[in-house]
């Protein structure tokens, strides 16, 4: 008699390489400030940092089609390997491997300093810091990156659930003493008046390339 055992299809293996899953709500909220960061850096007349680029790239056909120059910088070179086998045109922008706090780019180099989901794991002031200042320091003017915003219903209710600190959110008030060390002031907050969004993307201006 036949057997009537079905098998069942494994999912691929993790490689370890993968990005950190985004809700939809939040792959809106990305979107949505990234288009808000390249208006104000210039649009189609922005030379655009995107460090630290991924292994997926979730930014990536979105700065490509809207900036006049991309540069791709990533610290885990087979994520690097992994994004170029994904997106095999990004070759052309001449992706380097490099990490935030040490770009491999000169001064003033960009109009907009691209850094998203990378100060997550940045849990202690020291490490923002010498992030910000180097994002500073490769901007002529704008930089932007995302944080977990403790300050919301978000965070309250995982501190509920778990019993436990979530070390990588911050208060606004810190990363924003932080930036200002960095020359950075802020620009805007998104989403602006959510409670529930843990997720806060930020940008900034550098304050010296104020007018």
């Amino acid at each position: 008699m036949p057997s009537t055992d079905t098998q069942t299809q494994e999912s691929p293996p993790k490689t370890g390489l993968e990005d950190e899953p985004r809700t939809a709500q939040e792959a809106r909220w990305d979107e949505n400030f990234a288009k808000l960061a390249l208006r104000y850096a210039g649009g189609e007349h922005a030379d655009v940092l995107y460090a630290p680029c991924g292994s997926t790239g979730q930014f990536y056909e979105l700065l490509e089609s809207r900036a006049k120059h991309l540069r791709l910088v990533e610290d885990n070179p087979a994520k690097l390997e992994a994004l170029l086998a994904t997106h095999p045109d990004a070759k052309r922008w001449e992706p380097q491997v490099g990490e935030v706090a040490n770009l491999p780019l000169p001064d003033q180099s960009v109009d907009l300093a691209f850094c998203m989901h990378h100060f997550y794991d940045l849990q202690d002031s020291e490490s923002r810091l010498a992030a910000l200042k180097e994002l500073a320091r490769v901007s002529r003017r704008y930089v932007a990156i995302s944080v977990h915003d403790r300050a919301t219903l978000s965070y309250i209710r995982k501190r509920i659930r778990s019993e436990k600190s979530f070390p990588d959110s911050l208060r606004m008030a810190t990363i924003l003493k932080e930036a200002a060390r960095a020359d950075l002031g802020l620009v805007l907050k998104h989403p602006t008046l959510s409670l529930f969004a843990y997720q806060r993307s930020l940008l900034f201006e550098k304050t010296s390339a104020r007018g």
